[in-house]
């Protein structure tokens, strides 16, 4: 089964370097938020699959990120898709810190077992830190979601997407 799989990797790869490079729009707002998690598949698979590093500056992930959905999501990281998933669907307080919330990550913080700051952690940063509450924070149809994410946005779907997207749009409570 591993043959098998890595021969798919290999030949969905060839196919990119052949007619892709960076150009899909990201999911997330930012692709930032989109590369706080860690890929499910090794990252050589990912990287086989979607050999165009994204460019989380400009939120530009590989053109087969959105062609092969399934693969996509075992390679949240390299596809920018972080957001997608409940830990990672909410937004940051920054404000309530004396730090920000890149420090808190690189300093281990998320993790802390001391009370007061796992308190402070959960409430200035829980996107970051992958701690966004998962209660009713869903999509209605989380596939159409995923692929029409850019209606978040836009004027004319931005209340429907808020409400029918919840999860997709970051408009949970």
């Amino acid at each position: 089964m591993y043959f098998l799989t890595l021969m798919i990797l290999t030949i969905l790869s060839q196919i990119e370097l052949l007619f892709g490079a960076a150009n899909a729009d990201g999911p997330c707002q930012t692709g930032a938020i989109g590369e706080l998690c860690e890929n499910e598949e090794k990252n050589e698979g990912c990287n086989l699959v979607f050999p165009d590093a994204p460019v989380v500056n400009n939120n530009k992930v590989s053109d087969n990120c959105p062609l092969y959905p399934l693969l996509a999501e075992k390679c949240r990281k390299r596809c920018l898709s972080c957001c997608l998933q409940p830990e990672y669907a909410c937004s940051d307080n920054p404000a309530v810190l004396p730090f920000t919330c890149v420090e808190a990550k690189n300093k281990n913080l998320c993790k802390t077992t001391n009370p007061a700051m796992k308190a402070l952690i959960e409430k200035g940063c829980p996107q970051t830190c992958g701690l966004c509450a998962t209660n009713n924070c869903t999509d209605m149809d989380p596939l159409y979601c995923s692929t029409n994410y850019v209606k978040c946005d836009d004027a004319n779907t931005k209340a429907f997407m808020a409400e029918y997207c919840k999860k997709t749009c970051r408009t949970c409570g």
